[in-house]
């Protein structure tokens, strides 16, 4: 008994002991819910904190960590508090539907001053501090410090960010490497805030000290939480009636801990404080000679690029003189599908999935916000392109005196934001080392970590829409030259648009122009027409050729002007309005899928507006209501996906984001239902843009004689440029494949192995066409495959490209020396005709050529026209397509019934593919040719033989089934016929 009572006694002593040293530390709060605790003084420091913005982030986040771990504000009599907890908006079988759980705020003595005075007009001093203390929902439960499930808090320093505000949501904890950062100036807390009335962007007020604070029914029916408040509806707790509710219980119900509320979902995220080394699955050795050394195993991790977290560039504190350009993580609270509360984010669209034998349901939930599809695109991730930055280097390493103009050039287009601003801030040139650059705010001892940022963004929200009308569909605008509008202002596609919270938030007022220009093929025309000087292999060039009129240039792209030269167009007369598509109409498309699906609905923006329950110093509803775009079709809800059909690049940034610097999870959508990363939505929709939209091919007829097989295949081009497009390298391919029975080919032009080379068979063995390597060494005389009109041997391949040779007279992909064009047999758009340049001027004034070479000074119809394409409808038939405005060509191939071993009565199947490469095995052994020390090389051919190209990630089956780069060749469309 007496060993009993010792035993009860010291677990009683060691209990106490423990609860005691845990109510010390602020880990245990056992005090009533309107008592404070009481903390050692010692361990909080003394109030004031300094400013974040004098003493650094990491400074100020130790000191506010250790002064809200502690609870200090609790005992600081200066501070004031709610007089109680409370909720912030209904809540609905377990799930809170405000834009917070139940809180409870702590206000700083300089903000209460401010309160004291009634909110007046005048500014919160820098220094006041709003901790938003939050609980499970509803609050009419009796809480501890243990029951808190995280921090909101609002620091005021106006030296920073135009709103004003140093923001810390779900914990005072600073995560910069894979999270989107929950500390820091203009994060995505303003997609609420910004709809305050005030220009200080707080929802603070007396009546929540006074005891008089709005309070919301915990129980609502389904279907009055999501659409428009009425007043009843808005009211307080004494003005909504349960009554005649039925099925309603009006019994309480905690949110369970194991549902936080989404700003403490944010919080929860993994951070580790290294980069992990991806699991990268093996490519099979690669054995075709070719390209063996090009894309040799790399053991070394390549570059890493800064994760994205670190691409913040705020809007100056007022009334500073606005910059032109910031990050997106500017954008991304409002025009991401934001989860705000328990709701289905707007901007969601789910898919639902049936699959036999059960007919089990699977939904899968799409994120089809502008900030969720743009990320994902080659638009987002045209700042941290390994393939970009790879030809890059090639131009540095032709012509290193040119450094300075070469990299300004190149990313006038790719990192336009850092290139443009670093030049309007007179702090130029740009330099490739700033993509390295890291700080989290304005640091003078990172004078260009800014550039950096913005260049890693790519063509980010502040580029598109701040373009202003002025010159566009000119040379005066093409090579990135485009003009930007007035600082205060960005444009968009509406007339009647809510400016309100983008002006509290950014400083910057949404609006349309007369010219409407966001809307224009002439917009996107700035970066996709290209013209670059030709520079010679082996000269020095003194000054800047790029400016220099003496140098001949070349039409390095001319997507815009293909457009422009074809049925599509709606920018110079004749206009065919039935026949008009403007670039958005095919890469920001208005529905899901982009050519069957129904005609998405959607608002542009999720902030805090009418729909909201009722918070003090709301704007009016006037000033926040959001229109639901896509129901009036003169008003579409325009999808960013922004994607050609580039999904090599794609692949590589969805297999290594963590090198590439990207992470694998929306942080602003990624918490409600069942969202894919961005990255498998693009290349299915880039996929779909392949398949539906690209071209077709016909066998138009198929016979045989005595000794040969005859086929006659048509294709045609439905994009609206020419196809392939873009920038030269690109090619697309017929494979024609003739069988036997149920056999394997017996005859083929155009096949490949698994790396994308195009060859033959010589009995078993897979031998690659000598055209397939422009290396000198291996194809000394510069064989390549020219347009076709009739094939008759499995070494002859119809391949749609551009070939051009450099001043030496071989063909190069060196943007800087495309001086002698050879062949371009790419498929015209439909409606294309000859018409001359617009600016009346010849690019090429080389006075030399080369064998097979367009004459010098020669570049008709706008450099649109194609070359070693015959026009003469009486010697070459078959080329007619290339001229009758119908985007088509007709290929004939002759099979020598010997190489097929027929047996009598067996059936013949012929087999024709259109297949697409963006980065051939030529192109990758150029690369690897021209600078194989640069850095951004090797990171590509690390990329390259790394890259799994047959995996499908299970998880995602359902909505993309397939590898659509599978043996690094990309399957457009295909037709057969069988010959009895």
């Amino acid at each position: 008994m007496r060993i009993t009572k010792i035993c009860v006694f010291s677990f009683y002593v060691l209990v106490t002991g423990i609860i005691l040293t845990l109510s010390a530390v602020g880990l245990l709060d056992l005090t009533p819910r309107t008592q404070a605790q009481t903390i050692p003084v010692a361990l909080c420091p003394p109030w004031p904190l300094p400013l974040p913005s004098k003493v650094g982030p990491e400074a100020y986040q130790a000191t506010l960590n250790r002064y809200v771990t502690n609870n200090c504000y609790q005992t600081d009599t200066r501070w004031k508090r709610d007089s109680d907890y409370r909720d912030t908006g209904f809540f609905f079988l377990g799930k809170s539907y405000g834009t917070h759980n139940a809180v409870r705020v702590y206000y700083s003595p300089e903000i209460y001053a401010w309160m004291q005075k009634g909110e007046p007009e005048d500014k919160i001093p820098d220094g006041a501090t709003i901790i938003k203390e939050m609980y499970p929902a509803p609050a009419l439960q009796t809480y501890t410090n243990a029951n808190r499930t995280g921090l909101a808090i609002m620091v005021r320093d106006s030296k920073v960010a135009w709103d004003g505000w140093y923001w810390a949501d779900g914990g005072p904890t600073i995560s910069y490497q894979y999270n989107y950062p929950n500390a820091g100036y203009a994060l995505y807390c303003m997609n609420c805030h910004a709809s305050t009335a005030k220009t200080d962007l707080t929802f603070s007020a007396m009546r929540n000290i006074t005891g008089d604070p709005l309070v919301f029914n915990p129980t609502m029916p389904p279907n009055q939480i999501t659409v428009k408040q009425s007043p009843f509806q808005r009211g307080r707790v004494g003005n909504i009636l349960t009554e005649g509710i039925q099925g309603i219980s009006a019994t309480p119900q905690a949110t369970p801990r194991s549902e936080p509320g989404v700003h403490e979902e944010r919080d929860s995220l993994p951070s580790p404080s290294e980069p992990v080394p991806p699991k990268l699955p093996h490519r099979k050795s690669i054995t075709n000679s070719a390209i063996e050394a090009s894309t040799a195993a790399v053991s070394k991790i390549p570059r890493q690029m800064v994760m994205e977290y670190h691409d913040t560039v705020t809007q100056g504190p007022r009334p500073k003189v606005r910059d032109s350009f910031l990050t997106s993580n500017q954008c991304i609270g409002c025009h991401d599908a934001t989860q705000n509360n328990a709701s289905q984010p707007n901007m969601y669209y789910p898919q639902i999935y049936t699959t036999p034998p059960k007919k089990e349901t699977t939904e899968i939930d799409l994120n089809l916000s502008p900030y969720g599809e743009w990320r994902a695109s080659m638009m987002g991730l045209s700042g941290r392109d390994p393939i970009f930055f790879s030809q890059v280097e090639t131009e540095l390493a032709l012509h290193p005196e040119q450094k300075d103009n070469i990299v300004g050039t190149c990313l006038s287009c790719h990192g336009v934001m850092g290139q443009r601003q670093i030049v309007q801030d007179n702090k130029g040139p740009f330099k490739l080392e700033y993509l390295d650059q890291i700080a989290s705010w304005p640091d003078s001892s990172k004078p260009f970590a800014k550039y950096g940022a913005l260049a890693r963004d790519g063509v980010s929200c502040t580029v598109c829409h701040r373009i202003s009308a002025e010159g566009l569909g000119t040379e005066a605008t093409y090579t990135g030259k485009f003009k930007v509008g007035k600082p205060d202002e960005i444009f968009g596609p509406y007339e009647d648009v809510v400016t309100l919270p983008m002006e509290n938030a950014l400083g910057l007022k949404p609006r349309q122009t007369k010219e409407n220009q966001i809307r224009t093929s002439a917009l996107c025309g700035s970066c996709h027409t290209v013209v670059l000087p030709i520079l010679k292999v082996g000269q020095k060039y003194s000054g800047n050729p790029f400016d220099d009129p003496k140098v001949s240039n070349e039409h390095e792209q001319n997507t815009y002007l293909e457009w422009l030269n074809s049925v599509y167009q709606n920018e110079k007369p004749p206009i065919n309005p039935a026949t008009v598509q403007t670039c958005q109409d095919c890469h920001m498309p208005n529905r899901y899928p982009s050519k069957t699906g129904n005609q998405l609905q959607f608002k542009i923006a999720s902030i805090e507006e009418d729909i909201f329950p009722l918070a003090d110093h709301i704007a009016d509803e006037k000033d926040i209501h959001l229109k639901v775009r896509g129901a009036d079709p003169q008003q579409p809800y325009s999808r960013h996906t922004l994607l050609g059909m580039n999904i090599f690049a794609l692949e590589m940034f969805n297999q290594f984001s963590d090198t590439l610097g990207l992470v694998s999870y929306d942080p602003m959508a990624g918490f409600w239902g069942n969202p894919p990363n961005g990255l498998v939505l693009a290349k299915k929709s880039a996929l779909d843009l392949a398949r539906n939209e690209t071209a077709t091919v016909e066998i138009l007829s198929v016979s045989k004689n005595t000794n040969t097989l005859t086929a006659r295949v048509k294709v045609t081009n439905l994009a609206g440029h020419k196809f392939p497009s873009g920038v030269s390298f690109r090619r697309a391919f017929v494979e024609f494949a003739v069988s036997v029975g149920a056999g394997a080919p017996r005859w083929v032009s155009g096949a490949t192995d698994d790396q994308g080379m195009i060859g033959y068979r010589n009995g078993t063995e897979f031998l690659p066409l000598v055209t397939e390597s422009f290396n000198p060494k291996k194809n000394p005389e510069q064989k390549y495959q020219p347009h076709h009109e009739a094939i008759n041997d499995e070494k002859q391949v119809q391949i749609y490209e551009e070939l051009i040779k450099d001043t030496n007279c071989n063909f190069t992909t060196s943007f800087l020396s495309l001086a002698h064009p050879v062949k371009d047999n790419r498929l015209m758009p439909k409606g294309w005709k000859c018409i001359e340049r617009p600016d009346g001027k010849k690019a090429n004034n080389l006075s030399e050529t080369c064998p097979d070479a367009a004459p010098p000074g020669e570049e008709p119809c706008a450099g649109t026209a194609p070359f070693g394409v015959s026009d003469n409808p009486r010697t070459h038939p078959n080329s007619a397509g290339y001229f009758d405005g119908s985007g088509s060509d007709i290929v004939t191939y002759e099979v020598p019934l010997k190489a097929l071993r027929l047996r009598p009565g067996q059936e013949i199947k012929v087999t024709a593919t259109i297949y697409y490469q963006t980065i051939p095995p030529y192109y990758l052994e150029q690369r690897r040719d021209n600078a194989p020390t640069g850095v951004f090389t090797q990171s590509l051919m690390y990329y390259v033989n790394k890259l799994d190209v047959t995996g499908i990630d299970p998880k995602w089956s359902l909505l993309l089934n397939e590898a659509p780069v599978k043996d690094w060749k990309l399957m457009i469309t295909s037709a057969s016929k069988t010959l009895k």
